[in-house]
């Protein structure tokens, strides 16, 4: 377990580890969520602390800390959680490394010949190695999981109000188009009036690079991008100037769109898959690309292995849209990813504003 810091810096300048932020535990065991006391009985916290995963809202305190704070930090509760959640990875580790043997075999063309299953079988590859390096994590870094509750907690606390910005724009013309298809029956209403559409950029509206990417073809698409923006967008706290990069994620979601239509405009018309262009993917996939570049460089600031967990990430996510859609644009999630990776090690994070 790391050393707990009630210092006002550290010296590594990582201020997540700081322990300041933390409410006084006003007595022993005691469970708190989001202020208010839900147990104060031994048995009360060790039951709660079962459910505890890191980024949970549940705080904990026992006779030996003086502050409420999460429960794998908690001496009394630790060694069990450790096991507990090692446990549950190497479950879904031995899960998916099984679904993607069984796929392996039956659809790469020793039973089935189709080319349609290897953006499942590369996903279920991914999402076998992402799990297993987090095994490998917990069971060589003792002090991993205790950095990562301590790094989420502080991300939760350090969001303002930039942070709502895109998701919100991403939440109201989300909101817009299921409200067109619940009076019009017709779900393409706004992307033809406010998408980018090629034939429309065709004919002069370049305005519709601007507004366009907000708009997505179904709810399966705008869910998962809207899932992986709140998440990315708010590892962006670590960076103080956050207009700044506001302005360059909707540069790169805009960008995303532009690619895409590029290759429309210089492809052989007998291969043009598309005639339009929707989706913020190119934008997510900027900060995926931002943060694994800047973890890497500035590993020292980050939780142990963070680019790591970063890569497996970008790398599940790169499949997932593919088997979601079929017409996905990869060469806009490639544009995003790109611009991200080339500025992310450009930046310092710091403790901002915060």
């Amino acid at each position: 377990m790391p050393i707990l810091k009630n210092t006002i810096e550290t010296e590594s300048g990582r201020c997540w580890e700081l322990l300041d932020r933390f409410p006084v535990n006003p007595h022993g065991w005691a469970t708190y969520n989001k202020g208010r006391a839900i147990g104060s009985t031994e048995q009360e916290v060790k039951r709660r602390a079962k459910s505890w995963a890191p980024g949970s809202n549940l705080l904990f305190g026992s006779p030996s800390t003086d502050r409420l704070i999460p429960a794998i930090l908690v001496p009394e509760l630790s060694r069990k959680l450790h096991a507990k959640l090692a446990a549950k990875i190497l479950w879904m580790f031995l899960i998916s490394a099984c679904g993607f043997f069984v796929s392996f075999f039956l659809f790469s063309g020793f039973f089935i010949s189709t080319q349609s299953s290897w953006p499942a079988i590369a996903l279920l590859f991914f999402t076998a190695c992402f799990f297993l390096s987090e095994y490998r994590l917990q069971k060589m870094e003792s002090s991993a999981l205790e950095e990562r509750a301590l790094y989420m907690d502080w991300i939760k606390r350090s969001l303002q109000a930039d942070y709502y910005i895109v998701p919100a724009l991403v939440v109201a013309f989300g909101a817009s188009q299921a409200f067109l298809l619940y009076l019009t029956g017709e779900p393409y209403t706004l992307v033809s009036k406010l998408g980018v559409v090629y034939g429309s950029i065709d004919k002069g509206e370049y305005w519709r690079f601007l507004t366009g990417p907000f708009l997505h073809v179904d709810f399966g698409h705008w869910i998962v991008n809207f899932i992986s923006l709140v998440f990315f967008a708010a590892m962006m706290s670590a960076f103080p100037n956050r207009i700044l990069h506001l302005l360059l994620m909707i540069s790169a979601i805009s960008g995303s769109a532009i690619a895409a239509y590029l290759r429309y405009t210089y492809t052989d018309s007998q291969t043009q898959l598309f005639d339009g262009f929707a989706g913020i993917s190119g934008g997510v996939f900027y900060l995926q690309g931002f943060l694994l570049a800047n973890a890497f460089r500035y590993a020292w600031w980050y939780p142990a292995r963070t680019w790591v967990f970063l890569l497996l990430i970008v790398a599940t996510n790169l499949t997932i849209p593919t088997l979601i859609q079929t017409n996905t644009s990869v060469l806009s999630h490639v544009f995003g990813l790109c611009i991200g990776i080339s500025l992310g090690a450009c930046f310092q994070p710091s403790c901002g504003r915060h």
